[in-house]
């Protein structure tokens, strides 16, 4: 769990999708985030709520889907 701006959260797994779930800190706000794999910018493999360099902004709860 991250509750602080500007911090990072860092997790190893061997999946072919990861699910990250998450949501603003109160209603009316937004978070921005980003997401790598292996490092690296996402490309081909971003979801839908996530671009190719791997950036995305949560308004309400929810899930981005990334795939291996």
């Amino acid at each position: 769990m991250l509750n602080t701006a500007n911090g990072r959260i860092a997790s190893r797994f061997h999946a072919r999708d990861v699910h990250l779930v998450m949501g603003p800190p109160a209603r009316g706000t937004s978070v921005r985030f980003r997401v790598f794999l292996d490092e690296q910018a996402l490309g081909a493999a971003h979801g839908i709520d996530v671009d190719e360099q791997g950036n995305g902004t949560v308004t309400e709860p929810q899930y981005s889907l990334c795939r291996e």
